[in-house]
């Protein structure tokens, strides 16, 4: 995609790539953006989230 303009509809395209040479899922690459982001932006953690992410089964 050399020479295209940028577009938000490839950004899974550049999450498979970062997984690819990370040798993790994308899944992991998105979390990890995700987290990264709500650390920099300081988006405290949902309480409820964080609640229910502390009682898996």
């Amino acid at each position: 995609h050399r020479g295209q303009r940028n577009s938000p509809l490839l950004l899974h395209l550049v999450a498979e790539k970062i997984a690819q040479i990370k040798e993790i899922t994308p899944n992991e690459v998105a979390e990890t953006a995700y987290n990264n982001a709500m650390k920099f932006f300081r988006v405290p953690p949902d309480p409820v989230k964080h609640h229910k992410a502390g009682h898996k089964k």
